[in-house]
């Protein structure tokens, strides 16, 4: 019996993992080699220990934003006596300038979001800046939000596992009792929750997998000034 419900929680668990995730598909194209034209330049010079570079977003308005800090951790959540564990990830980010613009930043790895006005395509660049001027050029890749497919295969994966934990657990105590009509109608009623159960995690297990979100990575393209 136990044997069983482990098995359809397990198996809910790793269907969710599967399922919930994205699908990754080619990054967009790289910007060109070229250098922005629609840009209002700066007349006074970069602030002290600082490098001036130049952020575009392959000619979109997009606000950019520096994450200065981000933490990864694991939430248990109980209910109804069951234990689950969850993902939590937070920033901290500061904002930099609305594209195409200038920003004068310190040497070393900056870890930058740029953002359409739209709020429909987001990506994240690394860039390392040294003591040169520099371009950075971004198309913006994005994460399509969960689709209603999705959303209907993670519920009949999730309603699936209960059922067939609790179909164990009728069969178990059917099957541990003595005879008589009682058992075999806890023996039996067991096996129909089981069996709808199991076909509900044999359709939603695919039907999560095959409807997951894309996620197309943006693509970047740097060049120093005058070149």
């Amino acid at each position: 019996m136990h044997s069983m419900m482990k098995l359809g929680l397990l198996t809910a668990t790793l269907s969710g993992l599967m399922g919930c995730g994205y699908r990754e598909v080619a990054p967009v194209k790289a910007p060109a080699r070229a250098v922005p034209t629609d840009v209002e330049a700066r007349t006074s010079p970069p602030a002290p220990g600082t490098t001036r570079v130049l952020l575009e977003a392959n000619g979109e308005r997009a606000t950019v934003m520096e994450i200065t800090d981000s933490t990864d951790s694991t939430a248990t959540v109980h209910h109804n006596g069951s234990t689950g564990f969850g993902y939590v990830h937070s920033e901290t980010q500061a904002p930099i300038c609305m594209t195409p613009c200038f920003s004068d930043m310190k040497p070393g790895l900056h870890l930058l979001r740029f953002a359409s006005e739209d709020d429909l395509k987001e990506s994240t660049v690394s860039v390392q800046v040294t003591d040169t001027p520099k371009i950075v050029r971004h198309a913006l890749g994005h994460k399509e939000t969960s689709s209603l497919g999705q959303i209907l295969g993670v519920a009949m994966t999730i309603s699936g596992a209960t059922l067939l934990g609790t179909g164990a657990m009728l069969y178990g105590v059917g099957e541990a009792t003595s005879g008589g009509d009682s058992s075999r109608t806890l023996s039996n009623t067991g096996l129909t929750a089981g069996g709808v159960g199991l076909g509900f995690m044999l359709i939603g297990i695919p039907l999560m997998v095959l409807t997951r979100p894309t996620h197309q990575p943006g693509s970047t393209t740097e060049l120093p000034f005058g070149r």
